[in-house]
């Protein structure tokens, strides 16, 4: 039972490999495991995945496939249809519910897209909520992965897309900017992409000097206007206080003069109340 269990598992994967959604279709009902390994430890949706195959990815999830299975070698799903370059695995494993920021030891799906400039991907995975800036264990992100491998076009949109130039390595304390001067100046490459991270880097920085400066107008703004209102709210209570005051006064003038003519005997006599 357990050979033909295995016989089975090992059709699922050579059909999810060739693409036949029917075959695969069939050996599902039949009993075959989506999330099962063959004899060679592939599992069926990364077979599928790797060898670009969205209608058998579709099948494999629709029949309960993990879409963040992950090979002891780190493979996943996503990555699989990453470097397979076939963009409806990767829609439909984004939409099961792949995690854009999964991390093995091969990387995160978006080092993986900058690795190899496929910027289709990146902007898809960015768009699904992708970290730009997330380091990997082994201290790079996705614009310095991009950068390394002379990737120019992906290193333009992950810059457009707000990737930092000057992000430093918490691991190698390696920037961007550092790969790129080091193969620049020693390697006679990558003059282009230098230039591009030198410019980013010019822009960021004059934003980042233009933002700390609003932030200090509108605190002087927030500072000048409750310095205002403070200065209301005391001329208000001064107002209160010197009515007070003056009401006061005037109260005990009458007092004084009333007690005066009441003395001269000019004090105003009650009318006679008739009967």
């Amino acid at each position: 039972m357990k050979s033909q269990s295995l016989g089975r598992q090992d059709e699922l994967i050579s059909a999810a490999r060739s693409g036949d959604p029917d075959t695969v279709t069939t050996l599902l009902e039949l009993g075959a495991d989506p999330n099962g390994a063959g004899t060679s430890g592939l599992l069926p949706l990364i077979a599928a995945a790797e060898h670009g195959h969205p209608k058998v990815v579709m099948t494999l999830l629709g029949a309960g496939a993990t879409p963040d299975v992950c090979t002891s070698s780190g493979t996943t799903p996503l990555r699989a249809a990453i470097l397979s370059g076939e963009g409806g695995c990767i829609t439909a494993l984004l939409g099961a519910g792949a995690r854009p920021d999964m991390e093995t030891a091969r990387g995160t799906p978006l080092t993986t897209a900058a690795t190899v400039g496929d910027c289709e991907t990146l902007q898809l995975l960015l768009d699904h909520g992708a970290a730009i800036d997330h380091e990997t264990r082994d201290g790079f992100t996705a614009l310095m992965a991009a950068v390394r491998e002379d990737k120019r076009a992906a290193v333009q949109l992950l810059l457009r897309r707000g990737a930092s130039p000057g992000y430093c390595s918490k691991h190698s304390n390696m920037t961007a900017m550092s790969i790129a001067q080091d193969k620049a100046c020693w390697l006679q490459v990558l003059p282009e992409v230098y230039s591009l991270l030198l410019q980013a880097a010019v822009v960021n920085d004059a934003d980042q000097a233009l933002a700390a400066s609003d932030q200090r107008r509108q605190a002087g703004m927030q500072e000048a206007q409750a310095e205002h209102d403070a200065g209301v709210v005391r001329l208000k209570q001064e107002a209160v206080h010197s009515r007070a005051q003056v009401a006061e006064a005037v109260g005990a003038l009458q007092a004084e003069t009333a007690d005066l003519l009441q003395r001269l005997g000019l004090a105003k006599r009650p009318s006679a109340v008739r009967p």
